[in-house]
This record gives structure tokens, sequence and C-alpha cells, in this order.
């Protein structure tokens, strides 16, 4: 989730700013990604500085992390694991 190598790869050819959606996954799955889009941008003569690179996340919060987790994973695995089957990619658990 959250695009294709080939968005990231267009996204520093134009040198357009990208902002990345995780809905599902970590933000370590997203790095070899965003290592796509500098090389890409680079290579197309862009400023390494003016390539600008964004996460939208969700948080969630509560008194302790485990009360988070308990409160939130259920729904929110029941959401994302919907768009994981349609995707044929793996659906979230509480390991990742």
């Amino acid at each position: 989730m959250g695009g294709t190598p080939e968005s990231f790869k267009r996204a520093g050819d134009l040198g357009l700013p990208l902002m990345i959606a995780i809905i599902g996954g970590t933000f370590e799955q997203f790095r070899s990604l965003v290592d796509l889009y500098r090389e890409a941008g680079r290579r197309a003569g862009h400023d390494p500085v003016k390539l600008k690179v964004g996460v939208h996340a969700m948080r969630f919060l509560a008194d302790s992390d485990s009360e988070a987790q308990n409160i939130f994973f259920p729904g929110w695995a029941r959401m994302v694991g919907k768009y994981a089957r349609e995707r044929g990619v793996q659906e979230p658990t509480r390991t990742i």
C-alpha cells in the first residue's frame, strides 16, 4: 500500500514533492521507495534539498501503549485487512 515504485520514480523525475500515506505497514517498508524517489530526482538534475518527502500516518493515544493497541487494533485491522485482501498483500497482525 502507498503507491508503486513507478509512481515514486515519476515524482522524482519531475522534481515533485512526495507525500506518502502509510495506511498499513511500517515506515521502514517505504525507505527503499523514498531512496528510489531521491535517486530519480538526482538523476533528473533536481536539487536534493528541494526533493521534499512528507508522511501521513495514523496515531492513537491512550494511557498506555498496550491500552491504545487493545482499543485501536481490532477496528483498524478489519479496515486495513479488507484493503489488503483486495490488493493481494499481507493482512495486518499485531506483530507487523
